[in-house]
């Protein structure tokens, strides 16, 4: 929506140190409501740790990732939702390859034996060419840990380890990894 309104800004020759300013005060409100917020939800805003187990059969440790953004994306292979959001996660993935952004695909609430569903996300994310770097909650502890009631659902973690942002689209996890990169 800022950038909307920068494009206003400029089309009508309207004083861009104005706009800045206005920018800068949105910018510090949204920070301070949505901080109040994850405090009220998980009563502090560091990221809780976890170990979890990727599609490879390396152990992931979200510690291991302090000094990066992290961001992470809690979905199933059933959900529809989820899977129509991965073809623009991926095109984030691919952007911030190369920066300090860690993308982390936990895949949870999934019904079966453990190797039948490593299987099923497997095949899923080969046939779609997805190059997500999926975590498996078999039990569903990390989500528990996240109060992730309903998937998708994805949270930002900034370098600092702390929680920035819950259930951001793709167009604002966009815009919240460029905030805060540098």
């Amino acid at each position: 929506m800022l950038n909307q309104l920068e494009t206003i800004y400029q089309k009508l020759n309207l004083s861009a140190i104005k706009f800045n300013n206005l920018k800068e005060t949105s910018v510090k409100l949204a920070t301070e409501k949505s901080q109040k917020e994850i405090i009220e939800m998980y009563g502090q805003l560091n990221a809780a740790d976890f170990n979890l187990v990727n599609l490879e059969g390396k152990t992931v440790q979200l510690s291991d990732y302090k000094g990066k953004i992290v961001v992470l994306d809690f979905w199933a292979t059933w959900c529809g939702p989820c899977r129509a959001a991965f073809p623009n996660m991926q095109k984030l993935v691919k952007k911030y390859a190369n920066d300090p952004v860690e993308f982390f695909f936990i895949d949870a609430f999934e019904r079966g034996e453990k190797e039948d569903i490593k299987k099923n996300v497997a095949k899923l994310i080969a046939d779609d060419n997805y190059t997500f770097n999926v975590l498996f909650d078999f039990d569903n502890k990390v989500a528990e840990n996240y109060k992730v009631k309903l998937i998708p659902m994805k949270i930002v973690i900034n370098k600092k380890g702390e929680i920035i942002s819950v259930n951001s689209s793709e167009d604002n996890l966009d815009a919240l990894i460029k905030e805060n990169i540098n």
